[in-house]
């Protein structure tokens, strides 16, 4: 959702978007002969935002509709703004309205979630590369491809393995759904990951084995 379509979809104009910091846990065990700590278990929390809209309805039926329905959008949403690069994968978390003292127009503060990062990125790979993490901290990714023969299995190096991948059916391992399918099929049994494939900050050395494939990789980089 971005301010614009907010407007032309719901009736809903946007007065203030702001973002908040988020913050890093971690747990410390002290060293006391060496004034030292250690650190392990860290992890960055998500940051915060508010959204402030005017929603305007023809009448008090309208209004309440239009109110309802920018919230259902809003539950789980990605949000843009014309003036800005950056976009922000966002959870609702709570909402409020606020009578404006003017006939059929309310103030709605929506309070989210978010993790901020630059647009999605697409990149295509006909065989061993490297892919440059423009963010600043690691991000999830989608990775696509289609076998055109058979082959026991396909790898990236450090990321994935399919086993028995079929030939000329597409294969979608998403990090951000956390969904392994085939042509859409569900096939998680063939994969082995020990976790979701992400790409670090920076540039990331791909691999393919046996041989490579035409691989597409998307990630919004993320930004903390």
């Amino acid at each position: 959702m971005d301010h614009l379509n907010t407007f032309t979809e719901f009736q809903a104009d946007l007065i203030s978007f702001t973002v908040s910091p988020g913050k890093i846990e971690t747990n410390t065990l002290e060293h006391p002969e060496l004034n030292t700590f250690h650190h392990f278990k860290s992890r960055v929390c998500c940051k915060s935002a508010e959204a402030a809209f005017y929603v305007f309805g023809e009448n008090r039926d309208m209004l309440s509709q239009n109110i309802s329905n920018l919230v259902s959008a809003a539950l789980k949403t990605t949000i843009s703004l014309g003036n800005s690069d950056l976009i922000w994968r966002a959870v609702l978390t709570k909402y409020s309205t606020e009578e404006t003292g003017i006939d059929c127009y309310s103030q709605v503060e929506l309070s989210f979630d978010v993790m901020e990062s630059l647009p999605l990125t697409t990149v295509k790979l006909k065989g061993n590369d490297t892919i440059l993490n423009a963010g600043n901290c690691t991000s999830e990714c989608i990775i696509s491809f289609t076998p055109t023969k058979e082959m026991d299995q396909f790898s990236i190096r450090n990321l994935f393995t399919i086993n028995k991948p079929e030939v000329g059916k597409t294969i979608v391992i998403d990090s951000i759904k956390k969904t392994v399918t085939a042509d859409g099929v569900n096939i998680w049994p063939k994969a082995s990951l020990s976790s979701f494939p992400t790409l670090s900050p920076g540039l990331n050395k791909i691999e393919m084995v046996p041989e490579p494939l035409e691989v597409t990789f998307s990630y919004y980089p993320m930004l903390i």
